[in-house]
């Protein structure tokens, strides 16, 4: 091992067999780095050849300390390689890397739980604009590696394939760290898009993912369900830690035949540690199409503690699946939450079959109802009698899907002690509120327009009671949630920006009334509302300008962002 002491910034150099700094050289791997000055200084890498050797790395032997690779790829063609940089001791703080790109020269490969660049139980460290394309196994994280703590990765993202309890990432057993605009691309088998399997946060603190997302396919790999931000098994180290995505999403299809489990957000066994943990998904949704016995946000048996608010999913809901929870959620919450996907058999378009003790307020789904299936609750809902006692209940809620056989427009059948109350559905009738053989179950305030056509006034009697929360667009046209409109990101896809102009062209004036549209699926007509609302964060705004016509007026206003 070589070992460096630096007073000002410098730029280290590796040539492919030596590391060179001014006109020093040091050829004993690994190199140390130790910054005897009182202030922040910068060592600017540079290196021109590949690391094919896997003690080559840097340590951080003290604190204020920025690596900055200036953009340029460092190619890896060790095997078992543990990561560019190792950050283990507790006491060295300001610690920043970024602008590095390490590449898999074809023949490198990561040694378990390692990062690319930041390697396994580091400390306080923060990543910057850097990436890593390397395929991640064995609890590796792509950028990150395993049972890290207090980092921050910021503007990252990854392209390998993800799996084996890895994060795209952090990898696994991370613990108060965040990751910030950070997204990864490859499939995720048995692992996260961002976190490993079990990240968790210490009391008072939080492992967090603000405005993340991964592209890949989330499938189990016949092992632990994945999750699109966040693998397997949040929460279930103390008891008491917080899991937070907020704004984040995933576009991989969740699952399939066989291939079960699985969350577009979360994966399988968040907070089955059944103290005082949570995991939050806030503005979050999937859309992806959800495989059978999957769950857009929650994978399989999410417990107490997990939450989703303003989420929603996309995609067609398989059989036994949920459109936010997968089957077998207990003692979850579900707040302004949609989903629009047509509805398998078993399933529910919020919360899968077999739920217990769970909570739907403000929801809605808009896809069909297949055989055995709920609008928001799919079969089997139960409330669980204990000590501490919550009723399995959906609240203020709507759906608006045909219904299949044996169906319920709110709960599915064999529901057991559930309450639905101030619910309102377009099809079926007053009895199909909840599906058939359900026992000890409560209606409370429910109606179902029989003709299938939505009624404002009957709507607002029912659903429209809960204060602050529906956004009116239309006569007789379905309620949007109001929480939507200033915060939700939107797909790419299907952002329709335009502006039907009335114009005066004698006074050469133009009067404006442009509507702003998001929508999840392309309208053969968007400069219509459609009356068969799919989209969200819909507003209308007026605008009276007074001015000449010009060319570029007219463009910016018709494609105003």
């Amino acid at each position: 091992m070589s070992i460096i002491n630096i007073y000002n910034d410098i730029t280290l150099s590796f040539d492919g067999t030596q590391y060179i700094v001014g006109s020093d050289t040091y050829t004993s791997f690994p190199i140390s780095i130790v910054n005897t000055s009182d202030t922040q200084l910068i060592v600017t890498l540079d290196f021109s050849q590949p690391i094919d050797t896997n003690t080559n790395y840097i340590i951080i032997e003290s604190k204020n300390l920025t690596f900055d690779g200036q953009n340029n790829t460092i190619s890896i063609s060790a095997t078992n390689y543990p990561g560019l940089i190792q950050s283990t001791n507790l006491y060295y703080t300001n610690i920043i890397v970024q602008n590095i790109i390490v590449s898999n020269s074809g023949s490198g490969s990561l040694i378990g739980d390692a990062g690319s660049i930041i390697q396994s139980n580091s400390y306080n460290c923060t990543v910057k604009n850097c990436s890593s394309n390397f395929d991640l196994s064995s609890r590796c994280g792509g950028i990150i590696g395993a049972y890290c703590t207090n980092c921050i990765a910021n503007n990252c993202f990854s392209t390998g394939n993800i799996s084996d309890r890895s994060g795209g990432i952090f990898g696994a057993l991370s613990r108060d760290c965040t990751a910030n605009y950070c997204y990864s691309t490859g499939i995720i088998s048995s692992s996260g898009g961002i976190f490993g399997i079990r990240s968790y946060s210490s009391i008072d603190k939080t492992c967090t993912a603000n405005f993340c997302y991964s592209t890949g396919f989330i499938t189990s790999g016949g092992s632990w369900g994945s999750g699109g931000i966040f693998g397997s098994y949040c929460n279930n180290i103390t008891g008491t830690g917080t899991c937070i995505a907020n704004f984040c999403y995933s576009t991989g299809n969740i699952g399939g035949i066989g291939d079960t489990n699985n969350g577009g957000i979360f994966g399988q066994w968040c907070n089955d540690v059944p103290y005082n943990s949570k995991s939050i998904a806030n503005f979050c949704f999937s859309l992806g199409n959800i495989g059978d016995t999957n769950g857009g946000i929650f994978g399989y048996s999410s417990y107490p503690g997990c939450i989703t608010t303003n989420c929603f999913s996309t995609g067609s809901i398989g059989q036994n699946a949920g459109g936010i929870f997968a089957p077998n959620a207990g003692w979850s919450i579900a707040t302004n939450c949609y989903s629009i996907g047509d509805i398998g058999t078993n399933a529910g378009g919020i919360f899968g079959t077999h739920c217990f003790s769970c909570e739907a307020t403000s929801c809605y789904s808009y896809g069909n109802i297949g055989n055995n299936a709920g609008g928001i609750f799919g079969s089997y809902a139960a409330t669980v009698n204990d000590t501490n006692t919550v009723i399995c209940s959906a609240s203020y809620c709507y759906s608006l899907g045909t219904l299949d056989s044996d169906a319920g427009s709110i709960f599915g059948p064999n529901a057991v002690g559930i309450t639905s109350i101030n619910c309102y559905t377009i099809n079926g009738t007053s009895n199909q509120i909840i599906g058939p053989n359900n026992i000890n179950c409560t209606i409370t305030n429910c109606l179902s327009e029989d003709g299938g056509n939505w009624t404002n006034i009957n709507a607002l009697s029912t659903i429209g009671l809960n204060d602050n929360t529906w956004f009116i667009t239309e006569t007789n046209t379905p309620f949007l949630l109001l929480s939507y409109n200033n915060n939700i990101i939107t797909p790419f896809k299907y952002q329709y920006y335009y502006s039907p102009i009335v114009s005066d062209l004698n006074n050469a004036e133009i009067s404006i009334k442009y509507l702003t549209g998001f929508y999840i699926k392309p309208q053969d007509d968007p400069t219509v509302l459609s009356a068969n609302i799919i989209g969200y964060n819909i507003t209308i705004y007026t605008s009276d300008i007074n001015k000449q016509i010009v060319p570029d007026d007219l463009i910016n206003l018709l494609s105003k962002k």
